[in-house]
């Protein structure tokens, strides 16, 4: 009986963090994402990025909505992913800091 409550008092908890992780996720991101080039995770805007990498992506897809940007460093250079909202229509972008376009993943 006493495993019985306390399983059911574990599932209990488990179902609420859930539901309000996601609830958080979603509000983070309609909260963040309502700028165009926004990005819910870090915050960084497109007006954070050096002006080269920000000129690549305008080019490259300039009315496409930025969903996240992340810094990463590869082999000692500094490279942006893009990731934008409708990835079919623009799939992620790599660029280096100097505006050139990196191929593949890491």
């Amino acid at each position: 009986m006493k495993n019985q409550i306390m399983i059911g008092l574990v599932a209990v908890g488990l179902i609420t963090g859930c539901a309000t992780r996601e609830d958080r996720d979603d509000s983070d991101r309609m909260n963040e994402s309502s700028g165009a080039a926004t990005s819910p995770k870090a915050g960084t805007k497109l007006s954070d990025l050096p002006d080269a990498v920000q000129k690549a992506i305008t080019a490259r897809a300039p009315n496409a909505k930025i969903d996240d940007i992340d810094k990463e460093t590869r082999s000692g250079r500094v490279v942006y992913e893009i990731q934008f909202a409708e990835p079919g229509k623009n799939p992620k972008l790599h660029i280096a800091e100097d505006g050139s376009f990196v191929e593949g993943e890491k």
